[in-house]
């Protein structure tokens, strides 16, 4: 599948109700493979920080455990890598120096588990 259509997202357990319990969320969001054959995803922080489970579906449905490699909260990236990686496709990089200002730019995600839009400018 594309790289773009991969969906990372995660379930954890935050706060309380009140009765001592804990509560279970998930919060979906997308990434983007950058890294195929070490399972690398980039994705928002927002989405995965204080997470005790990472899971990824991809857009074929596929799904893999993945963890944390690292965050930036201030920029709100993180870096999770799925386990034990297969068959997965990485984004093509551009070069960065070759990018201008008023450059073309297209971002493409999948917002809110509803399915993949594009946004451009």
């Amino acid at each position: 599948g594309s790289p773009f259509q991969s969906s990372p997202f995660c379930q954890g357990g935050l706060g309380g109700n009140g009765g001592g319990q804990q509560q279970k969320f998930m919060a979906l969001g997308s990434g983007v493979i950058i890294d195929a054959d070490k399972g690398y995803v980039v994705t928002n922080n927002h989405v995965v920080d204080n997470a005790t489970v990472i899971k990824v579906q991809l857009s074929d449905g596929r799904k893999f455990d993945a963890k944390m490699v690292g965050k930036d909260p201030r920029s709100d990236i993180a870096l999770i890598q799925i386990q034990n990686p297969k068959n997965l496709t990485a984004i093509k990089m551009a070069d960065s120096d070759a990018l201008r200002v008023g450059d073309y730019t297209v971002a493409i995600g999948n917002p809110f588990g509803l399915g993949e839009t594009v946004t451009s400018g």
